[in-house]
């Protein structure tokens, strides 16, 4: 059955493939320019992962390069406060400025704006506010006395920075110093101040020789453009404070780099850094863009050289592929899908007719062909196995032994007819049911757990059950219980054969009545060849020791003769009294009477034979009986057949059951060929078996030529 399912599943398998060479044939061309294509797609993904790392290497080379920018608008920020510094401490020295001098203060500081454009404007306050001098032409009366420029120089009384602020008239950013003139009673005569134009960052950006398109621009704390370059007019003043890059940046509020978008949209790297803190509104940022496409264009020029070339290498291969498909692979396919078809509509004689040769297809061919060859071959096996199993079946339901087929938790399967007829059941009313509906309660609890236990371990267990029919009548059966393993080896059923032997086990127990009855009349018999015989021949002796004393020399001589005959027969005596049973039997147990055949055994043929086994405690008077012959036999047997020089008999208690093992090292045999023989088995094994039997044992040999011979024997102690 397991023969046919598997040609079922290849036609199957077969059909299948077919269909879909079939339906594929037409597309064949499209998949092997596919194929062409996904070889080429490690070259693409090796240009792309080429091209990341260039972009990668890029923008870090250009936020380096950015961020060198904004440490150099840094250091000249701090270049500049040094300069204002110094410019308003030496402004405040001339005396134009300390007198308060409005005209020669103006012309003056005109005169020195001019020379440093990089300033707004230079101008001197008086101690109430009140700008009195200015390089630039003020309108109207200004105060600047709210201004915080002039109240931290006033507080701190040296040189001070005020806040950024964007210059009204020019629309620049401005930074304003201060320094406060000190007269010679301390007090502050005046204040010079400077507002410095942050156009400065223009020149830096110029220095820098960034790519096109690249933006510099300050900004404060309040995202609010100080300066930028380019386009200064557009920008300066407004809020950047909703832009990701100005948010990250015055959350990390230190020197760094990051990708985004520019206020105009324009994707861009940047590098940042805060400037020289000095006010209490917070840092100003300079920070420098360049934009992506800028930064990457010449990775993103080779990238589109790059595609290009391979495109056309695409484009060749495709050509070649579709050309050469034709004549190289969809005629050779074309034939294999005919015979396929014919395959698939049960022609199994369907070969592809092409000549075999080195190529893929040309072996496709030859694996086609012999795959056919086989499944004809499979198909002639499969019906010889159908017609096997067939017979299988109708041999099982029409065996005369009953059979029983269950899974591993003893739920029955199957019964056949024979079981029927055995039991009185019918096949519907045991299906799902248990093998104990038979129990006749006459066998005990353990046997059933041994039962369980051997067809469990994996072991065949054989014996004799006392089952009960449906209609409640008792009967023998003599059992076989297999376990059956699937293809791992795993036990998933049992299969139980029977045979009733009623009528075998009724002859049976009327042969141990009549072995019991004879090993009576053999008790009866030694006891009265060893002790009515032994005291007769005992008496005998004796009256003729008196009658040797009144006799010649020469009549004492002949009747010592005499004397040593009756000591033979007398011996003689005792050795068939002991072969016939041997009262040490029953006077100290099965172990000392076992000793005391091994000594006899030993001296009789030089053989070397130990016994082991308990001495104390008594077994059942059959079980001693059984198992002394049965040593008895395999002891007459090594002497006859094996050759060996020595035999160990161990006798131990194992789970309530009685082990006995008899070894020899003697030339050993061929077991299965001994078992063959009919008749006398060759060594005495019917009568052993049969011993074993009548007390419920089991016998287990183990032999080969040339390894000795091992009998090991299993008695039930309770049943």
């Amino acid at each position: 059955m397991r023969s046919f399912a598997s040609v079922a599943r290849w036609a199957k398998q077969i059909e299948h493939t077919a269909k879909a060479i079939s339906a594929g044939v037409a597309s064949l061309r499209f998949r092997v320019l596919l194929l062409v294509l996904l070889a080429l797609a490690p070259a693409f993904a090796m240009l792309l992962y080429t091209t990341m790392e260039r972009r990668g290497y890029e923008a870090a080379q250009a936020q380096a390069d950015a961020l060198s920018l904004v440490r150099l608008a840094s250091a000249q920020q701090e270049r500049l406060i040094e300069g204002a510094r110094e410019l308003l401490v030496g402004l405040a020295q001339l005396p134009a400025v300390r007198r308060g001098d409005t005209i020669a203060c103006d012309d003056l500081l005109f005169a020195l704006r001019e020379k440093s454009p990089r300033y707004a404007n230079l101008g001197a306050v008086r101690p109430n506010g009140k700008i009195f001098c200015s390089a630039t032409p003020v309108r109207g009366p200004i105060n600047v006395r709210d201004r915080a420029f002039f109240q931290r120089a006033v507080q701190t009384r040296s040189f001070a920075i005020g806040d950024y602020q964007i210059d009204p008239s020019s629309g620049h950013a401005i930074l304003t110093f201060a320094y406060p003139v000190l007269n010679r009673a301390g007090q502050m005569a005046a204040l010079i101040f400077a507002d410095l134009d942050l156009t400065w960052i223009s020149s830096v950006a110029a220095e820098a020789h960034l790519p096109h398109g690249s933006v510099v621009t300050l900004v404060d704390q309040n995202g609010t453009i100080l300066a930028r370059d380019p386009d200064p007019k557009r920008w300066v003043g407004k809020s950047a404070s909703a832009v990701p890059i100005f948010q990250a940046m015055v959350k990390l509020s230190r020197e760094g780099t990051a990708q985004g978008f520019e206020l105009d949209g324009i994707r861009s790297l940047f590098a940042f850094k805060p400037l020289l803190r000095s006010t209490t509104s917070g840092n100003i940022y300079v920070v420098v863009g360049i934009p992506t496409a800028v930064a990457f264009a010449r990775s993103n020029r080779l990238l589109a050289i790059s595609l290009a070339g391979l495109l056309l290498v695409a484009a060749l291969a495709i050509t070649a592929v579709w050309v050469g498909s034709d004549v190289f692979l969809l005629r050779q396919v074309r034939a294999l899908v005919g015979a396929t078809d014919r395959l698939r509509k049960g022609d199994l004689s369907a070969r592809t007719g092409l000549l075999y040769g080195p190529g893929e297809l040309s072996r496709l061919a030859r694996t086609f062909d012999e795959m056919a060859a086989a499944l004809q071959t499979r198909q002639a096996e499969a019906e010889r196995a159908a017609e096997t199993m067939r017979k299988l079946w109708s041999a099982v339901e029409q065996t005369a032994d009953s059979v029983i087929i269950t899974n591993r938790d003893g739920i029955i399967e199957y019964v056949n007819p024979a079981f029927e007829r055995e039991t009185g059941y019918r096949r519907d009313e045991v299906i799902g049911r248990t093998p104990s509906i038979l129990k006749s309660d006459q066998h005990g609890k353990q046997f059933y757990e041994h039962l369980w236990e051997a067809i469990v371990a994996g072991e065949v267990f054989r014996a004799a059950f006392i089952n009960r029919k449906k209609d409640g009548t008792i009967y023998y059966e003599d059992k076989t219980i297999a376990p059956l393993r699937d293809s791992e080896g795993t036990i998933t059923h049992f299969v139980s054969t029977g045979r009733d032997i009623s009528d075998l086990q009724r002859a049976g127990q009327a042969l141990r009545h009549l072995n019991e009855a004879m090993e009576q009349e053999s008790r009866r018999i030694a006891h009265a060849l060893h002790d009515e015989a032994g005291q007769l021949l005992a008496a005998v002796d004796i009256a003729l020791e008196e009658c040797a004393r009144e006799l010649p020399p020469t009549a004492q001589e002949q009747l010592q003769e005499v004397r040593g005959l009756l000591d033979q027969i007398e011996a003689q005596l005792r050795h068939l009294s002991h072969e016939l049973r041997p009262t040490i039997l029953d006077d100290l147990g099965l172990v000392p009477a076992m000793e005391f055949l091994a000594e006899g055994v030993s001296a009789r043929t030089g053989l070397s034979v130990t016994v082991d086994g308990p001495t104390t405690g008594r077994l059942p008077l059959a079980i001693e009986t059984a198992l002394y012959r049965i040593v008895q036999e395999a002891l007459t047997n090594v002497t006859k057949h094996a050759q060996a020089t020595s035999v160990s008999v161990q006798v131990k208690r194992e789970n309530r059951r009685l082990r006995c093992t008899i070894h020899d090292d003697g030339i050993g045999f061929d077991v299965s060929a001994v078992l063959a023989q009919k008749g006398d088995r060759g060594l005495g094994l019917v009568g052993i078996r049969e011993r074993l039997n009548a007390v419920g044992g089991r016998l287990q040999i183990t032999s080969a030529p040339g390894q000795g011979t091992e009998l090991a024997i299993t008695i039930p102690l309770e049943v």
